[in-house]
């Protein structure tokens, strides 16, 4: 343990409600390959009080990244009732919910998303073909501008994802996020639920 990781470890059990000494602990954490222990911090800090927002949000994406689903629906709930009409909590909130095998809850995400994000990320397109498809309803997603499946336009673009984002490659554009918060193309490519789907 670092001297860095000792102060702020002292400071946040006298003080377990301050999103300053969580934050910090919780990124050192991240960064030595702990984000169970970074989530524990987070949660209690919420737990404790915590009014942050940003405590709120980085909960969620640890959920995320750790693939606690129903935990990452709390966060959310916290963070939406913290900072209301946020873009990108319902995207994430859809993902969630496609992993918990709730397509219809995420389809109704994703419409209220697509409100907050005029610029219609193309994520909000392929997470909306996983829930049809784990309906069992690829017809809604068939129109004379897609001709081809609708399996064969989700692989095409988690692809186009995966090579957007590889090192050297400059990011989507319009997929531009606050700092700390995982783009929705790695969303999608690191989302089981829609590899599935894809691969079905």
């Amino acid at each position: 343990m670092g001297e860095a990781e000792r102060c702020l470890a002292r400071g946040f059990r006298l003080m377990r409600n301050d999103s300053y000494l969580a934050l910090r602990l919780a990124e050192i954490y991240q960064r030595t390959d702990r984000p169970r222990d970074a989530l524990a911090v987070l949660d209690l800090c919420l737990r404790e009080g915590s009014e942050d927002p940003n405590v709120a949000w980085e909960a969620s994406m640890t959920a995320f990244r750790t693939e606690s689903y129903e935990p990452l629906l709390t966060y959310l709930d916290r963070y939406e009732h913290l900072q209301p009409d946020q873009p990108w909590a319902n995207y994430f909130r859809a993902i969630a919910q496609l992993e918990l095998g709730k397509p219809r809850d995420a389809l109704e995400s994703l419409t209220q998303e697509e409100r907050r994000s005029p610029e219609r990320p193309f994520g909000i397109e392929a997470l909306r073909a996983c829930a049809f498809a784990a309906l069992g309803q690829l017809e809604p997603l068939q129109t004379p501008s897609r001709p081809r499946p609708v399996d064969q336009v989700v692989q095409r673009r988690l692809f186009h994802a995966r090579r957007t984002h590889e090192p050297g490659n400059p990011p989507l554009e319009g997929a531009r996020l606050p700092a700390g918060r995982r783009r929705a193309s790695d969303a999608i490519a690191h989302s089981a639920c829609c590899k599935r789907a894809c691969s079905g």
